[in-house]
């Protein structure tokens, strides 16, 4: 039981300090080390790397390599909605790990959690995934993800090895994404809740959607609106489970929007088709999510974003 305790406070500590808003980490010496902290570290780095992998590899097995290998909650949310990015794209999608480099393990303890250097290493990762996008109408593109920086992982009490926190695109993972709550609206049948928002590259809104009827939905008619019902931004793009929904379903899909530094003010609308008619939905963004701070504005001259951008 003190086992499992431990693992949940440090799932919560963790993160918020690998984004540094939290206290210090202390580094063991190297005359500290031992035999068995040696194995501790193989470990951790062998994971690091195998995540990296697996990572690259979600689109084609359909994220089974990457799910064992995320150690919270918040990471297997991130990695789900991955997944449904991959699954909501038009095409085909293939990972390729460039250049990989795995620094070395060392130990580090949060401060709440006394003797959690035991099981706790940051690993200095330097690593890139470039996924090549084959759109079936469209012509081909690619993105590349830097993992450049430090990777922070937990071992269970099995002696594996799963991951706390990374860093994507110079910024924690813990970071650009976020579990939302209490963020939806309802109309004529219609459930529509904000259930994970991805702060950058794009704006990123993981959407659960609940019909009674058929309906129908186009990144047309998904908009950022202001307090007075202005149009704020158009999305860029949204994912194919959204397009057209059958009746009864309960489905999971992106939304994508040219990044901002701010919510404040602002309100997602979903203006949806369906059997009944044409039904708006509004949901208020302000203390819901919490965006970071976009060098150059709100992003008003970004390319158009797609929800490729999310993996």
């Amino acid at each position: 039981m003190r086992f499992v305790t431990i693992v949940v406070a440090i799932a919560l500590a963790v993160p918020a300090c690998t984004a540094g808003r939290e206290g210090p980490t202390e580094p063991a010496e190297a005359g500290d080390l031992d035999v068995d902290d040696a194995v501790r570290a193989a470990g951790a780095r062998w994971a690091a790397r195998a995540f990296v992998e697996a990572y690259a590899g979600a689109p084609a097995d359909d994220g089974a390599g990457l799910r064992p290998l995320v150690g919270t909650p918040l990471l297997r949310r991130w990695a789900g909605w991955l997944q449904v990015q991959n699954e909501g794209f038009p095409g085909a999608i293939a990972g390729d790990v460039d250049a990989v480099r795995i620094g070395p393990a060392v130990p580090f303890e949060v401060e709440s959690v006394p003797g959690s250097a035991e099981i706790l290493r940051e690993v200095d990762v330097r690593a890139s995934i470039t996924f090549a996008f084959e759109p079936r109408d469209g012509d081909p593109f690619s993105v590349t993800r830097s993992l450049d920086g430090p990777m922070r992982l937990i071992r269970g009490s099995e002696g594996d090895w799963s991951v706390l926190d990374f860093t994507r695109d110079s910024v924690p993972l813990s970071s650009q994404f976020e579990a939302v709550s209490d963020a939806g609206d309802r109309d004529a049948g219609v459930t529509v809740a904000i259930a994970a928002f991805f702060a950058a590259p794009t704006w990123q809104f993981g959407l659960v959607v609940q019909t009674a009827g058929p309906l129908s939905l186009g990144s047309d008619d998904v908009t950022l609106v202001d307090d007075d019902g202005g149009l704020v931004a158009t999305a860029g793009a949204i994912t194919t489970q959204l397009e057209r929904i059958r009746a009864g379903a309960t489905v999971r899909g992106l939304v994508a929007f040219e990044p901002r530094s701010s919510a404040d003010g602002l309100f997602l609308r979903l203006a949806v088709r369906g059997s009944r008619g044409r039904s708006t939905l509004v949901i208020p963004l302000a203390g819901r999510i919490h965006p970071i701070e976009v060098t150059g504005g709100t992003g008003a001259e970004s390319p158009t974003p797609s929800p490729s951008q999310v993996g």
